[in-house]
């Protein structure tokens, strides 16, 4: 195989397995003319079982038109690709790097079953218990959980769910109750509908006031063909005539989405107790639009979210940026020196560990001089909003 061949032939590869993951997805607002701007952005990772990995969060910062690290949510699994651990940072600007925030850790029963989920936040360098969920199980179905808070020594229930399931094996209701002063009373009820093809068409949430329920939410679902979602129409104000709001899918009806890699595979086996997997084909749109009851009619899409599998959102990781920059001496007894040849320095702020601002500057020879012996981060910014963080010593 000569070269031209070769190369070619790994375009096209590089090409299909593109386009067999999706890699990014973009939520945008209406700009009042017709147009979108960006606002929230989602980078995704998988490993070669298809498995998510990775799910990096991102804000639009229209200023700079670049997009900003949020959060980050890491997953691992086990042989039988259920998830068994979640651990979620979210992004400390000062120092340039994901900080832990919490972690979920999931058990199985020996059939496979979600028994456990316990929920740890993570306080002054160490996971902490903050929240458990038990569930059991029936005849192989999930029949009810507990959920408890961690008081700082023991676990406390404070709230439970019953599950019941129709002729066709689905769940038709669930029953809560929470406990006020040692004592289960209800508190709300979800009962789900479903067509004669056994899909879901209506969710109803209804909340108990001492002697009935009352109507919370509305959900109700219509399917294509293909048995994709096309359209979820909410309702949440019972005040007013017609809906709240909906929202509609849009398919390539040629793909079907088992065979990409995507974030929304049940990753515990219960995603999808209570509502239908969503996306028989691949997804390509999300639009939402606000019901004027005024007009009896849906108003203009007000936002969208767009998928995308052939490209991640760009961001430069701080480490490259950083790797342009010549911060010295460090460690510094006062001068400090900042070079760069393609990073266009516009202003230097100095942060102490703790995030406080010692200083900032609008130089490139900055005098810590005055500053107290430690440890500390340098953030640099450029005209374009970029950033690159350093650590450095003062002695």
């Amino acid at each position: 195989m000569n070269k031209i061949t070769l190369l070619f032939f790994s375009l096209i590869c590089l090409s299909l397995n593109a386009q067999n993951q999706l890699l990014s997805s973009v939520q945008q607002i209406s700009d009042g003319s017709g147009g979108f701007e960006n606002v929230y952005g989602y980078n995704y990772e998988y490993d070669s079982s298809d498995n998510l990995i990775q799910e990096t969060a991102l804000r639009w910062e229209s200023s700079t038109a670049s997009w900003i690290p949020e959060y980050q949510d890491t997953y691992e699994y086990n042989a039988n690709r259920r998830a068994t651990l979640l651990i979620s940072q979210v992004y400390n600007s000062t120092s340039g790097t994901f900080v832990n925030d919490y972690r979920d850790i999931y058990t199985y029963n020996s059939k496979g079953d979600l028994v456990e989920i316990r929920s740890e936040e993570f306080v002054n360098g160490s996971y902490q218990n903050e929240f458990r969920l038990t569930a059991s199980y029936s005849n192989n179905r999930l029949t009810s959980f507990i959920e408890y808070v961690w008081d700082g020594s023991q676990w406390v229930a404070e709230d439970r769910a019953f599950i019941n399931y129709n002729t066709n094996g689905s769940i038709s209701n669930l029953v809560g109750e929470t406990l006020v002063n040692g004592v289960w009373q209800t508190d709300y009820r979800d009962t789900l509908t479903y067509n004669n093809s056994n899909q879901l068409v209506r969710k109803i949430f209804e909340n108990w006031n001492g002697s009935s329920y009352d109507l919370d939410e509305e959900f109700d679902y219509t399917y294509d063909n293909n048995g994709n979602l096309t359209i979820e129409v909410t309702d949440f104000d019972f005040t007013e005539s017609g809906p709240s709001n909906r929202e509609t899918y849009i398919y390539d009806t040629n793909v079907l989405m088992s065979n990409i890699a995507n974030p929304f595979r049940d990753k515990t086996g219960t995603e999808y107790l209570f509502e239908d997997f969503p996306y028989v084909n691949k997804i390509l749109e999300q639009r939402y639009q606000d019901y004027d009851s005024s007009t009896m009619s849906y108003e203009d899409v007000s936002s969208k979210t767009v998928y995308d599998y052939n490209s991640t959102l760009g961001v430069e990781s701080p480490e490259a940026l950083a790797s342009t920059i010549n911060v010295y001496p460090n460690p510094t007894t006062g001068l400090l020196n900042i070079e760069s040849t393609n990073f266009e320095i516009a202003r230097v702020d100095v942060y102490s560990v703790l995030g406080s601002k010692v200083l900032s500057s609008n130089n490139q020879n900055v005098d810590l001089s005055n500053v107290t012996a430690g440890v500390y981060f340098v953030q640099i910014a450029n005209k374009e909003g970029q950033l690159s963080n350093h650590k450095i010593v003062k002695n």
